[in-house]
């Protein structure tokens, strides 16, 4: 949600319950039979500012009379100018929601700013709002972080959260997982469901407090409980891996579905991954399709980059349709997925490339390939890949790759394995796949290895194995392979220094979003570091470094 609407939002929930100057006891001695107590009218007349602020409830309300914004805003303004803090805050509200009067956003922070000036937290956090946001003011946002600050400092639940926000991003304030969860922490004990969320994530991670999956269910729950769809998924993922609770897919499954009816497409594409895998429910291709579509039609540019992969390959069932599969591609690549991009160089590279020399290089090859050379055999299985010097052939790819795997040429199994995993010129067959990945990694190939890793890691082909998933992703990291290294440090969240070590070897070889991420977690990790120990971690990555100079 972007800032403006989360501020909307806020303003909009507020605005039923802004004029509470009064209780319904209270109001009940206002109202003379089907009219106002003319005492409270005369009262208001005479100046008294609680009377004029009573006035304006009224109208606001249709207290024993029509509404009258007019008239509210009006009474409103006379107690407002008399110094009554609540009123001023709310004339300040009445000018940003054009309530009574026109809408004039430099009008509401001058009322803000009264109001906030006599101690008013409402009126400091709509304030803080406009500063955060540039509205009837110049942005500055360390303006709008001093004042979040003192409306927090006073109870309010939603600068408490913006503190534990800005706390945790580095926003305006330097970073400090430890206080952003104090002031999540305070948020959520008042009920605030994204508070709840974000310090249930703090505990998953192990961010500013001591990773305990199980007080990471506890707030996920109460923030699901709320019916806030973040919290529900958070807490569906739990479910599903067995983190802090019971492994349950069916109660994963039911968490994301409540998510999904809210339009979360991470739900969406996990439920998707459930029926894919045939996880607490029946496995269901076309279902495990029709939700990975409903997440790219939300927008998830991961999910408009499986479905073009999808229509590219015939997966999950469905007909192969290029034409829909660059569609896809291209709105996953609007929207900054890299691979999406890769995928659209590629298929537009696909057209075969005839020309002379293509084909010569291709003719020579195929000499060399009948004659039994792995190696020709492999590079005249690839030009079929690609279309280069012949008619690009899915089917004589894999019939090329299998002659040179049948020699162990390691490029060859991994390329066999990749058409069988994809479906792709053979049957999809993950198993035989898995075999041909295995075969190469036992040469020492670092990619074979990761492919290893992560097949165990995803039960593609065989059966979830966390530990033997490590054990290939160590194989491969070991030799330089930054996806390897990446996958490695992230089952290592309860050893912060190994996980240091390892992203931070990983974080430069990647590009963009997984450079951003590896460098989040890698300084996440080091802030639960002593500076002895980091600086003990940096001298090994400088010696690995050393050992591998390509790898800079």
């Amino acid at each position: 949600m972007s800032k403006c609407c989360k501020t909307l939002s806020l303003i909009l929930s507020l605005t039923f319950g802004l004029f509470t100057a009064t209780t319904p006891a209270q109001n009940s001695g206002l109202i003379a039979g089907n009219g106002i107590d003319p005492a409270l009218i005369d009262r208001a007349k005479m100046g008294d500012p609680v009377a004029e602020f009573q006035l304006s409830v009224i109208y606001r309300k249709g207290l024993g009379v029509p509404k009258d914004p007019v008239l509210s805003a009006s009474w409103m303004r006379r107690a407002a100018e008399q110094g009554v803090p609540r009123a001023q805050y709310s004339l300040g509200l009445c000018y940003e929601l054009g309530f009574g009067v026109p809408k004039d956003e430099e009008q509401a922070v001058t009322w803000y700013q009264k109001s906030a000036e006599q101690g008013d937290s409402d009126g400091m956090r709509a304030l803080a709002i406009f500063y955060e946001e540039g509205r009837g003011v110049l942005k500055d946002g360390r303006q709008a972080f001093e004042l979040f600050s003192r409306a927090a400092a006073l109870g309010d639940s939603y600068s408490q959260l913006q503190l534990g926000i800005a706390f945790e991003t580095g926003n305006h304030v330097g970073k400090d997982q430890e206080q952003a969860a104090e002031w999540y922490r305070k948020a959520a004990d008042q009920g605030d469901a994204k508070a709840q969320n974000n310090l249930g994530a703090l505990f998953q991670f192990g961010n500013g407090v001591a990773q305990d999956y199980g007080r990471a269910a506890e707030w996920f729950r109460k923030a699901a409980d709320q019916g806030y769809a973040p919290g529900q998924f958070s807490l569906g993922l739990l479910y599903t891996h067995g983190w802090g609770v019971p492994q349950d897919y069916a109660q994963g499954l039911a968490w994301y579905q409540k998510a999904a009816k809210q339009g979360s497409p991470h739900a969406l594409v996990n439920i998707a991954l459930l029926y894919h895998e045939g996880k607490g429910v029946p496995q269901d291709e076309k279902k495990a399709f029709d939700y990975i579509r409903r997440a790219a039609e939300a927008g998830a540019p991961d999910a408009q980059y499986q479905i073009g992969m999808d229509y590219d390959s015939g997966g999950q069932g469905v007909t192969p349709d290029q034409k829909l599969a660059i569609e896809w591609l291209r709105k996953a690549a609007a929207n900054g997925e890299k691979r999406a991009k890769q995928k659209l160089v590629q298929l537009h590279a696909q057209d075969d490339d005839l020309s002379p020399e293509a084909v010569a290089k291709a003719e020579e090859l195929r000499k060399a390939a009948e004659q039994g050379n792995a190696d020709a055999e492999y590079r005249l299985g690839y030009c079929y890949s690609q279309g280069e010097g012949v008619h690009q052939s899915a089917e004589q790819a894999a019939s090329w790759y299998q002659r040179a795997a049948d020699q162990n040429h390691a490029g060859a199994l991994i390329n066999l394995g990749s058409l069988y995993a994809e479906g792709r010129g053979v049957a999809k067959d993950p198993t035989k796949a898995l075999t041909l990945f295995r075969r190469a990694a036992d040469t020492g190939d670092s990619f074979a290895q990761y492919r290893v890793g992560l097949a165990y890691d995803t039960s593609e082909g065989t059966k979830k194995d966390q530990k033997e998933a490590a054990k290939w992703y160590r194989k491969s990291a070991e030799q330089g392979l930054a996806g390897a290294q990446f996958n490695l440090a992230m089952k290592l969240g309860d050893k912060p220094a190994e996980m240091y070590y390892w992203l931070s070897l990983a974080a430069p070889q990647l590009n963009d979003d997984a450079q951003d991420l590896a460098t989040k977690y890698r300084d996440e990790a080091a802030a639960r570091l002593s500076p002895s120990d980091r600086a003990k971690i940096d001298d090994r990555v400088k010696q690995w470094h050393d050992a591998h100079p390509s790898a800079r």
